[in-house]
Formats: structure tokens, sequence, C-alpha cells
């Protein structure tokens, strides 16, 4: 994709900059909510959870205190039959 851009960039510089600036103006919307998920078949370690979470900027001793309440809520979603589970971390 960024090949892409770059190319068109080039070929039409006057777009090419409105398109950058539009792509830009995007990635700088910041994601305000967490979800967890796997493939069917795949699973998490508590691992990945609590990396994922410091990674959005949670400190690490949020994200232990934190895991165990998420992983209790998704438990309980996942009794409830059916078949899917999303947890929002806000």
């Amino acid at each position: 994709m960024k090949e892409a851009v770059k190319e068109f960039s080039e070929e039409f510089p006057k777009y090419g900059a409105i398109l950058q600036g539009k792509i830009a103006e995007k990635r700088a919307v910041k994601e305000t909510n967490l979800y967890f998920g796997v493939n069917p078949g795949c699973k998490l370690t508590s691992q990945d959870y609590m990396e994922v979470m410091i990674n959005l900027g949670f400190t690490e001793a949020a994200a232990n205190n934190l895991y165990p309440e998420i992983m209790k809520a998704s438990r309980k979603l996942a009794k409830l039959g059916d078949g899917k589970r999303s947890i929002l971390v806000n």
C-alpha cells in the first residue's frame, strides 16, 4: 500500500499531497476501544493479552489488574452460548 501511495504521489504530486494528508488525519484518530478476539480453534495466552494492553498504553500494573476481570467477563459471555464473546474496555 505504501508503495502505491508513493508511486501515486510521484505521478500526481498535488493529489498525492492531498492523499497523504488524508491518510495522516485518519491515523491521528485514536482507537478508544480494546477488542480481544481469535480465529476459531486458536487461543491467546495471558501474556498475549497483557502485551496488547501494555502496547495500548496501560501500565503493567493496570494490565495485571484488568486481565482477571476481563477474563471473568469473557467467560460469563461464553456461558451464554451464542458463540461470540466481546469485551469493551473504554
